[in-house]
């Protein structure tokens, strides 16, 4: 069965990570990265709108956590190039400016901090797939973002 938002919110509903332990945990985290895989980068766009992805990982230990962006973050990747892939153009560059805009506007604060091992992963995982996997329109339209993301990463070193 082809798992859907709602359903994948139902499930950490019916399986709450805090009233789990050891190999419970496992298993709970293992479905969830499983469902989550199956999602369409639409799909878990709404997730994120929601909040639910989110709220899972908040209840993982930072092992789980790194466990579960090993197990989709190449699929959720793969997602989004498919889908920048084949967005308008327009849309595209909607996105970068929106992007651009709240990494401009952002307390650095509040950013987690670069050298975190998980957010070296999210980044690592998401340049590499940009590279491999975006048309050559998609790389065009993203460059200002790159050097956007470079020149922040640069400013904490």
């Amino acid at each position: 069965m082809q798992p859907t938002p709602a359903s994948f919110e139902a499930y950490l509903f019916r399986h709450d990570l805090d009233q789990a332990s050891g190999s419970g945990r496992t298993a709970i985290i293992n479905h969830a990265a499983d469902q989550l895989n199956r999602l369409s980068w639409d799909q878990r766009e709404q997730l994120r709108q929601d909040g639910a992805d989110r709220e899972l990982f908040k209840k993982m230990t930072p092992d789980e956590r790194s466990r579960f962006l090993d197990l989709t973050l190449p699929q959720g990747m793969h997602e989004l190039m498919v889908a920048l892939n084949k967005m308008k153009p327009e849309k595209r560059r909607k996105i970068v400016e929106d992007a651009l805009t709240k990494m401009r506007n952002a307390d650095p604060a509040g950013a987690p901090p670069p050298n975190d091992p998980q957010t070296q992963k999210i980044i690592s995982e998401g340049l590499e797939s940009f590279y491999k996997d975006s048309s050559p329109e998609v790389k065009l339209d993203f460059a200002p973002l790159i050097e956007q993301i470079q020149k922040n990463t640069q400013s904490f070193q």
